[in-house]
């Protein structure tokens, strides 16, 4: 009993000195992207799930993020294209800000580099003698992106924090029929997002 009260004791006061030195702030984000593809340049939008942690004393914030991205139809051939992403960014401020380090700027701008991991889901439509007109196959498969951005944080108040970014992102090896982001080298999307976070912490 003795060990156990000494265990659960440690285990307060490491979770409250953690706490005192970290900030948990979530939200969500708007996004709007343009991908270049074997089609051309594909327009895009979704949402994003977003969580950040700062730490005191420091200018970086960890994020992790959950979204999701359509493309619609560009011809006769091709469904809606959807991209879930999960990914993680280290962010640095380039100003002191935020919850926990809030002596300073009520802005700032900041830089980023990450990584998503990607599911994918696209449609073919099946046009032949041997299926019917309008049917259509799908596609699905794991794939990764590399991604650095830049943007700016601002405070609305003393936990709600505004973000504007733009991203760019470097797709890994993956075919879609058609669809295929493998285009001479030139994998790449241009994303942009507008979001809030807030904090959670007391």
């Amino acid at each position: 009993m003795r060990n156990l009260c000494l265990v659960v004791v440690s285990l307060f006061f490491s979770i409250n000195i953690f706490s005192q030195n970290v900030a948990y702030k979530i939200g969500g984000s708007g996004i709007i992207s343009v991908s270049n593809s074997n089609n051309g340049f594909l327009p895009g939008a979704g949402i994003s799930l977003d969580n950040r942690i700062e730490f005191r004393g420091s200018k970086l914030e960890i994020k992790n993020s959950l979204g999701i991205e359509t493309i619609p139809n560009i011809n006769s051939s091709l469904t809606n294209y959807t991209l879930v992403k999960f990914g993680a960014t280290g962010e640095y401020n380039l100003f002191r800000f935020g919850y926990i380090n809030r002596f300073g700027r009520d802005w700032t701008p900041y830089v980023g580099l990450g990584i998503n991991a990607v599911y994918y889901k696209t449609g073919i439509k099946i046009d032949s003698e041997t299926s019917p007109s309008g049917s259509t196959k799908y596609i699905d498969g794991m794939t990764f992106s590399v991604r650095s951005s830049i943007g700016i944080k601002y405070k609305l108040d003393k936990r709600l924090i505004f973000n504007a970014e733009t991203s760019l992102e470097w797709g890994g090896q993956d075919h879609k029929e058609g669809r295929s982001f493998v285009n001479a080298g030139n994998n790449y999307s241009i994303v942009t997002s507008f979001g809030v976070t807030y904090s959670l912490n007391k």
